[in-house]
């Protein structure tokens, strides 16, 4: 089971194998950025509300 693993050479075999990066032709490439800056927005909205919803009310907002 787990014990007959040789764990020291499935090691070497995660440490050899090479990274993959995606080749991208050029209307892949201007799409993939777009896609990059949305979802960049996206992130920087949730904060944005994460940190609204910690600020306090306003008198005026009867809460």
């Amino acid at each position: 089971m787990l014990y007959e693993i040789d764990w020291s050479a499935m090691m070497d075999w995660f440490r050899a194998t090479p990274a993959i990066t995606p080749q991208l032709n050029l209307g892949s490439d201007a799409l993939y950025s777009q896609f990059q800056q949305l979802m960049d927005m996206q992130f920087q909205m949730g904060e944005l509300k994460r940190h609204m919803l910690t600020m306090p009310a306003l008198p005026s907002e009867g809460f």
